[in-house]
């Protein structure tokens, strides 16, 4: 949501006007040009609302020229209806100018669908830039999430496989919910020694276990005002997932070796790469904390489901690289085809390898071998039995499947290799197979030549 300032030196006004901008997002509250210096210099705000008249004196054309130094866009809500001071204030840098009754008497009409504009801009960019997808269904989910969570303060469960982007989804969701100035703490339980994620957890006092040398404010404490993300729940003994449903409910909880309760309000995100039943049966996930949990449940699907995505993540990575890198249509289509067992963490780590080298395009013939030998047969594919005869049947039995397709490879590689004119590369595109597997595919002609001319 809008990180938002309103310098205003009418109290009732200003708190009037606040409380119709808080459900865009978090707003900060000023009466001078030095209370917005003093907001201004603590926080990036996506909008300032400013009046111009502040204590009598014009100060709030002042403001605008802090917010313009700052990238900060100011609009001007005033009973001023001066031309010459309105024309002033677009002079130095105001970007849209309200009068406070028609504010005040109908904010629906007046100003609201700006805001939401501004917001859904915000999100949009998210999609292109942070979270890469076009997938309709996944968007409309997450910004559903996202105005839950803000509204309602919802608990959320992510579910999706490794490398999907689950932390990046929890990072965006914390951002249009809480604004993104508060803390975000995300934990990654898989990393942590079973017997320090309590202390981290909940903190503790001097002394409280061998090594505690310092008080330590944990980590749940730090979340206070903004997220905990608790990422890989099914890493979490079921012990402490009994403690964190308390925490959660109750909003306060004791530090390790202290009696003196402490508080902490925050919005709640979990996640899991695992089948959510399989871990309530193996008692790795306690039921429970399952429902308390998921107020809201994300399925984020993989990206072999989300084809659509493929190509505008390439253009992302090959874009944030800063190099000219070229993709072929042939390499494009294996790439949506390809199963990505690790998902899009796997598809930036490929085109990262590819624009650290001196690779001009990708294509066919420098593609890893792995990615094209795991794709997803396209609708055109021949199903496998329609090619299967007892001819190959009775060939592996004879011979055994490995000759069997050492002598599929050979013969085929001989067949395109002179129907392309004995063209190299033109072979292994037609043959959709890297160069590595050319290679080996020339060895074992070569020594299948050597030997036949053996025998004779």
């Amino acid at each position: 949501m809008l990180n938002i300032a309103v310098i205003e030196d009418d109290k009732y006004y200003r708190k009037d006007i606040a409380g119709h901008l808080s459900r865009f997002g978090k707003v900060d509250e000023g009466k001078s040009l030095s209370d917005a210096i003093t907001l201004f210099d603590a926080r990036k705000y996506d909008i300032v609302f400013i009046d111009l008249n502040l204590s009598g004196k014009m100060e709030g054309l002042d403001v605008i020229k802090e917010a313009v130094k700052r990238k900060i866009p100011p609009i001007v809500i005033t009973g001023y209806t001066s031309e010459k001071l309105v024309s002033r204030a677009y002079q130095l840098g105001c970007k849209h100018y309200y009068n406070k009754l028609d504010i005040q008497n109908s904010f629906e009409e007046q100003m609201a669908p700006f805001l939401r504009s501004l917001v859904y801009k915000q999100e949009d960019d998210i999609f292109s830039n942070s979270f890469v997808t076009r997938n309709n269904i996944l968007i409309k989910n997450i910004k559903l999430v996202t105005e839950q969570m803000f509204l309602k303060n919802n608990k959320v469960f992510i579910t999706g496989e490794k490398g999907v982007g689950k932390t990046t989804i929890a990072k965006f969701i914390h951002k249009f919910s809480t604004g993104s100035m508060d803390s975000f703490i995300h934990v990654d339980i898989p990393t942590l020694e079973n017997n320090m994620i309590e202390p981290l957890l909940f903190g503790y006092k001097k002394g409280a276990f061998a090594g505690a040398s310092d008080d330590f404010k944990g980590l749940i404490k730090q979340a206070d005002k903004g997220t905990l993300f608790l990422d890989e729940i099914s890493s979490l003994p079921p012990s402490l997932q009994k403690k964190i449903i308390k925490v959660v409910e109750d909003k306060q909880f004791y530090p390790l070796g202290s009696d003196q309760l402490i508080k902490s309000d925050f919005r709640f995100i979990t996640s899991t790469n695992e089948n959510v039943e399989g871990l309530i049966e193996s008692e790795r996930l306690r039921p429970d904390f399952y429902f308390m949990a998921k107020d809201v449940e994300l399925i984020i699907p993989p990206l072999r489901e989300r084809v659509e995505d493929v190509r505008p993540l390439v253009d992302h990575y090959i874009n944030k690289s800063g190099t000219s890198l070229l993709v072929s249509n042939d390499s494009l289509k294996l790439l949506e085809n390809y199963r990505w067992h690790d998902n899009v963490r796997e598809l930036k780590k490929l085109i990262h390898s590819f624009c650290n080298c001196n690779t001009e395009m990708i294509s066919l013939i420098n593609l890893p071998e792995h990615v094209i030998e795991n794709t997803i047969p396209s609708g055109q594919s021949t199903p496998l039995a329609s090619v299967y005869t007892k001819g190959i049947s009775n060939f592996i039995k004879k011979h055994g499947l490995k000759k069997l397709i050492e002598t599929i490879e050979i013969e085929s590689f001989k067949e395109f290799y002179e129907k392309n004119h004995f063209h190299y590369m033109n072979t292994l595109e037609e043959l959709h197979i890297s160069r590595t597997a050319g290679y080996r595919i020339k060895a074992n002609i070569k020594k299948l030549d050597k030997e036949r001319h053996l025998v004779h």
